[in-house]
């Protein structure tokens, strides 16, 4: 995953635990105004060392000290309008505590998070539709959504047909479904990523492998509109084989739309390209032929 994108979902996690914990420590500071729960919240600490002490070397502990300290401390904290879980981080994770891991793995939230941004990186500001809230009488549709629900070695899907038939709305409810399962899914155009490994290409930055390095890792990618974008000497074909070539041997999905048949594929791109995207064994084609479902919406 792109450093950059990391860390800007991990940055909108950790101000997100930041607020939690300043929220309960300004309840806190308030309470420890009051003389009296100071006193008796500084002993419940003690207590609390102390037992976790004993306990730890087997002795036997009398919490019944602690326990009437702590329902002392709620009446003062009631007389405050105040309660116990104030002073406690009310964290928006339950899972993760708001750290974004979970034994050193990233917890689903995080994961979220990173879907975000791969989607705002892509242009999509908006709730994407799902395919539970927009049931269309189409073979394509069914299919692609028990795809997504479903393990199979089906890694490449090539989505083509006219304009117009509906190939970027079932994309769309596509990468919806596969977010709901807290997949870290990046949508772009076939624009757009050309214009990043133009980018890729001719820079110099050490870092520039940050710039395809989310086309390789992405646990699924999307391109739309394959064969819109203009073809590039050195940098087209040859990025788009390398993409779609190593998603393949990682067992990465790829999922594609393009208005050209595969006939066209095979006369836009090289056969290396049209091999893996039209393999039997590792891809299925859906032709949308019908209607035209944006003029029927």
């Amino acid at each position: 995953m792109d450093n950059k994108i990391l860390a800007k979902a991990q940055g909108i996690i950790d101000e997100r635990r930041q607020y939690a914990e300043d929220v309960a420590r300004n309840f806190l500071m308030q309470a420890y105004k009051n003389n009296d729960f100071r006193d008796g919240y500084n002993n419940l600490k003690e207590l609390e060392i102390q037992t976790a002490r004993c306990e730890a070397y087997g002795e036997k502990v009398d919490r019944t000290p602690m326990h009437e300290l702590k329902t002392k401390l709620e009446f003062i904290l009631k007389d405050m309008g105040l309660n116990g879980t104030d002073l406690e981080p009310n964290y928006e994770c339950r899972l993760c505590n708001d750290t974004g891991y979970i034994k050193g793995k990233p917890c689903e939230c995080l994961k979220k998070e990173i879907n975000n941004v791969l989607l705002s990186y892509s242009g999509f500001q908006d709730r994407l539709p799902t395919f539970e809230e927009n049931e269309i009488d189409n073979p394509a549709f069914s299919f692609m959504k028990k795809w997504c629900e479903t393990k199979n070695e089906k890694y490449n899907v090539i989505i083509w047909g006219p304009t117009g038939t509906g190939k970027t709305y079932l994309t769309e409810c596509v990468a919806s479904k596969l977010i709901e399962q807290n997949r870290i899914v990046l949508y772009t155009t076939a624009f757009n990523l050309n214009n990043a490994l133009l980018n890729y290409h001719i820079s110099f930055d050490p870092k520039r492998n940050e710039i395809i390095e989310p086309y390789l890792s992405c646990e699924a990618l999307i391109i739309d509109d394959l064969g819109s974008e203009p073809m590039i000497r050195n940098v087209t074909k040859e990025y788009l084989y390398l993409i779609i070539n190593e998603r393949l041997l990682n067992h990465l999905p790829t999922i594609i739309t393009t208005n050209l048949t595969p006939v066209d594929i095979l006369n836009t791109y090289d056969e290396r390209i049209y091999s893996r995207l039209m393999s039997k064994k590792t891809s299925v084609s859906i032709s949308l032929d019908g209607e035209d479902l944006r003029i029927k919406k």
